[in-house]
C-alpha cells in the first residue's frame, strides 16, 4: 500500500476535492477521478469507500439515499469546504524534494560497463514512456486551444494541462540527460578497461 505524505493528493482528498464540486454519486465521482486524475491508479472503489469516511469526519453527508451504496448521493459540508481550502492553500504543504527511485537506484547499480548497459536500458524505457506522455499532454492542450476557451472552468483546465504536460516534458529532457551521462561514463569504463 503506498503511503502519502501530508500535501499529496491521496484517494480520500481527491474525492473530496471534486466532491467539492458538487453533489454527486460514488459511481459518478469515480468516473470523475479517472478523468482529473489519470495516472494516480486510483482503485475502482475509492470513491465508495471514501465518501463514507469523509461523512464520518463531517466533511461530507447524504442527501438522498440510492437503491445501493454506490447510488447514494452526496454532497459536501461547510466544514468539508473549510478543510479542502486549507488543504490547497496551505503554504507548509509545498511538495518536498521527491523520493526519485531512479536516483536510488543509481546510488546501489555499481560502476561495471555491463550493470550500465542494463540500466541505459532502464532509462530509455522510463525516458520514452516520459516523452510519450509529454506528447499526449500536448495534444490535449492543442485540442483545447482549438476548441478555444470559453470559460474560467476550461482555462483553469487549460493552465492545469500545460502544468502537466512540462512536467512530463521536463522528467523526458532529465531522462535524456541521465541517459547521455551515462553512456558516456559506460565508454569511459570499456575504455579504462581496454588499457
Amino acid at each position: 500500500m503506498q503511503a502519502y505524505s501530508a500535501g499529496d493528493v491521496n484517494p480520500q482528498r481527491a474525492v473530496q476535492g471534486l466532491l467539492a464540486q458538487g453533489r454527486t454519486t460514488a459511481a459518478a465521482l469515480y468516473e470523475r477521478l479517472l478523468e482529473a486524475f489519470p495516472d494516480a491508479n486510483y482503485a475502482p472503489n475509492t470513491a465508495l469507500k471514501s465518501l463514507p469516511r469523509l461523512a464520518a469526519k463531517g466533511f461530507a453527508r447524504i442527501v438522498q439515499e440510492g437503491e445501493e451504496s454506490s447510488q447514494d448521493v452526496y454532497e459536501i459540508t461547510e466544514e468539508g469546504l473549510l478543510d479542502n481550502d486549507e488543504w490547497i492553500f496551505d503554504a507548509e504543504l509545498v511538495p518536498t524534494p521527491l523520493r526519485d527511485p531512479v536516483q536510488g537506484k543509481l546510488a546501489f547499480i555499481g560502476p561495471t560497463p555491463a550493470r550500465i548497459d542494463q540500466f541505459i536500458k532502464i532509462v530509455e524505457l522510463f525516458e520514452k514512456a516520459t516523452s510519450d506522455r509529454f506528447g499526449k499532454e500536448q495534444g490535449k492542450l492543442t485540442t483545447l486551444n482549438l476548441r478555444g476557451v470559453t470559460n474560467s472552468r476550461l482555462e483553469l483546465q487549460r493552465i492545469r494541462l500545460k502544468y502537466t504536460a512540462s512536467k512530463w516534458g521536463g522528467e523526458a529532457k532529465r531522462l535524456t540527460a541521465l541517459r547521455k551521462e551515462l553512456e558516456e561514463f559506460k565508454a569511459k569504463l570499456a575504455a579504462q578497461a581496454g588499457e
